[in-house]
C-alpha cells in the first residue's frame, strides 16, 4: 500500500524556490517544460506522479542533516543545471 500523498502546488513552489532553482531547471530535472512546472505550482495542472516523486527526493535531500547527500545534491545540480 502506497503512502505517497503527493505534493501540493505550494509545496512544489516552496521547494523549488528554497533550492534557488528556476522553473526551467526543475523542468529539466523532471523531463517536462517550464510551462508545465509553472502550471503545477499554480495549481492549474496536477503534476505527474513521477515528477512529484522527483520533487519529493529533492525535498528529502535538501532537509537531510547529513552533509553527504546535501553535497551530492549540490554537486548534481551544479553539474547538470549550472546552479552555483
Amino acid at each position: 500500500m502506497s503512502k505517497n500523498i503527493g505534493l501540493n502546488a505550494i509545496e512544489m513552489s516552496y521547494l523549488r524556490q528554497s533550492l534557488s532553482l528556476s522553473a526551467a531547471q526543475v523542468g529539466t530535472l523532471t523531463n517536462h517544460s517550464e510551462v508545465d512546472v509553472l502550471a503545477w505550482e499554480s495549481g492549474e495542472q496536477v503534476a505527474p506522479e513521477l515528477a512529484q516523486k522527483n520533487y519529493s527526493i529533492l525535498m528529502t535531500l535538501s532537509r537531510c542533516k547529513c552533509s553527504i547527500p546535501a553535497m551530492a545534491l549540490k554537486s548534481y545540480l551544479k553539474k547538470n543545471l549550472s546552479v552555483t
